[in-house]
């Protein structure tokens, strides 16, 4: 990412953020919860306009090569993205069971190394671990929680490259357009006893800072809403977009990929295959294209369903 401004934001962001929620009552979160679902609305209404944003500003026809650490229960089906929508609130760019107001749709994650893989999966670096990385063959050998590392490669017809923080312009001048309303920040200022003004995101780098928060899953645990980053995710594929490329907050040598399987269609080159013939994975799920993206899609949600916890 270009700007330095914005990464130094970011850390700032969720110090505070943390620190606020700690502090919050019931009645102040319910009031962020409103304010959410206001922001939501009014940006529904500048749905075309975002659409537009975001896909002037779009990347095609990218190769990427990299890798993809799943559990032992995908051992026999790595491209499977029912990771990303089984557990709350789902992955960076994608929304999982958050509530019953938000439909799940699932995002293929894939990193641009080992080294960042098991950062985002694991949330620390590898060397730190107590164990190594298995072969999709190896697995019937692992005990239960073994990983495997699996080399991917990836084609996509149209991305948002988040490693360019200017890409984020012509979104962040649209949803500059929104304003609380009247009531809204009479609300704020008496739940939160402040004369402070409410605001919303008015630059790039604050925008910078809200996408990639290294526990973006803060604000829907807390208040049952997106955060800023999954309703990126929605209005990239929204805009027609496949895939978003963008810088890891686990290994700042390292980026990641996320593809939307949902928009690989009939006439879509876009695809994520696996680089090596692994034996216990059968063929037809070696490959998430035109004709295999959809049992992909559809197996997801049925397996997410079975593991969904209680």
């Amino acid at each position: 990412m270009k700007s330095k401004k914005g990464k130094r934001t970011a850390e700032k962001f969720l110090h505070d953020g943390i620190v606020m929620l700690e502090k919050l009552t019931e009645a102040q979160r319910s009031f962020h919860s409103d304010y959410q679902t206001y922001l939501a609305k009014e940006r529904e209404k500048l749905l075309p306009e975002i659409q537009q944003s975001l896909w002037r500003v779009r990347t095609e026809n990218i190769n990427f090569e990299g890798g993809r650490i799943v559990e032992s229960i995908f051992a026999g089906d790595p491209l499977n993205p029912a990771g990303s929508i089984i557990k709350p609130p789902g992955g960076r760019f994608n929304f999982g069971p958050i509530s019953s107001f938000f439909t799940r749709f699932p995002g293929l994650y894939c990193a641009s190394n080992y080294e960042t893989a098991f950062a985002e999966k694991f949330q620390r670096r590898s060397n730190e671990s107590e164990g190594d990385a298995f072969s999709g063959s190896e697995f019937s050998l692992c005990e239960p929680g073994s990983f495997s590392y699996n080399r991917v490669g990836v084609f996509m017809e149209t991305v948002l490259d988040l490693r360019d923080s200017e890409k984020l312009v012509p979104f962040c001048e649209v949803i500059g357009k929104i304003h609380p309303s009247r009531e809204i920040g009479g609300n704020w200022k008496k739940r939160f006893k402040t004369k402070k003004p409410l605001t919303t995101i008015k630059s790039v780098d604050q925008l910078v800072s809200s996408i990639f928060q290294s526990d973006y899953q803060q604000w829907p645990t807390w208040i049952d809403q997106p955060s800023n980053s999954q309703w990126l995710g929605l209005y990239a594929i929204k805009a027609g977009i496949d895939a978003i490329i963008f810088p890891s907050c686990r290994n700042e040598s390292g980026y990641n990929v996320v593809v939307f399987p949902e928009r690989i269609g009939k006439q879509s080159k876009t695809y994520v295959k696996l680089l090596d013939e692994t034996p216990t994975v059968p063929k037809d799920r070696r490959i998430v294209d035109s004709r295999s993206a959809p049992g992909f899609v559809s197996n997801s949600f049925e397996m997410a369903n079975a593991l969904q916890p209680n």
